[in-house]
């Protein structure tokens, strides 16, 4: 359980318990650590699938490309060690060291079912996988270009089970145990950040298609424009909000937008807005998210938050953080933004990180954070520190908001007065995908 510190409060509230505080976490899971960003080291290793104890096997401890991979009786050859690098973005290539051919899924396939095989490493997204922390000394291994998650086909326990892509499910013949073999072996879980300790995470590991945990976030609905002349429909369903490969994946879409109205007449774009507001309150710490955000005109991606009190003393006098905002128009600009009395709407307190040489947010992953403390909030993109403001920064006869409890929100809006509204090159549906969202106290 999680204490109340000088530098943090974190309130996790009932359902039907509006402000009703906590010292500590209701949810002893919300603790644990998934070290996503390097949950293995570099090294050899034999991998043994959870379902039966097997090992991950070349057949015939083949060099050939195209050979299948396999679960086999583990027996202590070179064709059931393989050597883990990590690559960019935080994927990892895995190659057998006997054939020093990499894992691969057969044709590139996007398919459920798809083996997996050896060949050649040549740098694909079929080639690199997300390695996840399940907790216990588990993992799952998710192809970059899917999303989908290793799988023993169908649980079998015989000598030459193939191996392929499924949607996750959480089952133990998607779970993997690494035994290291020389260089490497998964490190302790990570502390945090210097002088920070993780408090609450969630890190949206559920099973591939299923929506949010209830007990942390809830969805905003409707299309009144939300104070912007936003163009989407926020709903509720899976449709725009899901879980995916051990991501929370947030769709803007025109699928489904005709059967809903919206203030300007028939709806033209559905999407998501998520928040923890009645559930999980943070009053100083540091908030963070890994966030791959969508790209193209219109787009309107935001990583944020409000002052719980926003129902008394209504917007701007609540306070908001926006710890990541992004327009299409500008994909390589993140702001970083403070909303107060006297502050807020088209003159905030503001800074831009912008990422260098022409590069998008939309290509990649990025860790966007604040450190919040009293009397300060300090903005960092990729653990850049960007942006310092205290309240000395703030315009003359305005005041500091920023000392009581906030709510988290994730949202993709389409359209609005700021980013405009999609136009002939904006590739619909886009998506947000989200790692994990994680609060840190001193």
């Amino acid at each position: 359980m999680i204490a109340k510190s000088a530098y943090v409060s974190l309130f996790v509230l009932a359902a039907g318990c509006a402000g009703a505080g906590a010292n500590g976490l209701a949810d002893d899971s919300a603790t644990r650590t998934d070290a996503l960003e390097s949950p293995i080291a570099d090294g050899d290793y034999t991998l043994h699938t959870a379902v039966n104890g097997k090992c991950l096997d070349v057949s015939g401890s083949s060099t050939a490309d195209g050979a299948n991979v396999q679960e086999w009786s583990c027996n202590g050859t070179q064709a059931q060690v393989f050597h883990v690098t990590r690559v960019d973005g935080g994927y990892y290539e895995i190659a057998n060291v006997h054939s020093n051919k990499a894992l691969d899924i057969r044709d590139v396939s996007t398919q459920e079912n798809a083996r997996l095989q050896q060949w050649g490493y040549g740098g694909g997204a079929n080639q690199q996988f997300q390695i996840v922390d399940r907790g216990g000394g588990q993992f799952s291994l998710h192809p970059r270009h899917t999303g989908m998650a290793l799988d023993v086909f169908w649980g079998r326990p015989d000598d030459g089970t193939p191996i392929v892509q499924y949607p996750w499910s959480g089952r133990d013949n998607q779970r993997w145990t690494f035994e290291s073999k020389g260089g490497g072996g998964p490190p302790p879980p990570p502390s945090g950040p210097s002088g920070w300790k993780l408090a609450w995470a969630d890190e949206f590991d559920g099973p591939d298609g299923s929506g949010v945990d209830a007990s942390k976030w809830k969805a905003d609905t409707g299309g009144s424009g939300w104070g912007n002349q936003e163009l989407e429909y926020y709903t509720s369903g899976t449709e725009n909000a899901r879980l995916q490969g051990g991501s929370l994946v947030i769709t803007a879409t025109t699928q489904g937008a005709s059967q809903h109205n919206c203030w300007y007449g028939t709806c033209q774009y559905t999407s998501a807005r998520l928040l923890t507001a009645g559930m999980v309150h943070v009053a100083y710490g540091r908030v963070e998210s890994r966030i791959k955000i969508p790209g193209g005109q219109g787009l309107w991606p935001a990583f944020w938050m409000l002052g719980d009190n926003i129902g008394q003393v209504g917007w701007p006098g609540c306070g908001e953080i926006d710890i990541m905002e992004n327009i299409g128009r500008e994909p390589g600009t993140n702001h970083g933004s403070m909303h107060g009395p006297g502050y807020s709407g088209a003159t905030p307190e503001t800074a831009l990180y912008n990422l260098p040489g022409g590069a998008r947010f939309s290509d990649d992953y990025h860790l966007f954070a604040v450190e919040w403390e009293p009397n300060v909030v300090r903005f960092y993109v990729d653990g850049a520190l960007y942006q310092t403001r205290t309240p000395a920064d703030l315009p003359a006869g305005t005041k500091w908001v920023y000392d009581h409890p906030f709510f988290m929100i994730l949202n993709v809006a389409v359209g609005g007065g700021w980013p405009g509204s999609p136009n002939g090159s904006t590739q619909l549906p886009q998506e947000m995908r989200v790692d994990y969202v994680r609060v840190y106290e001193r």
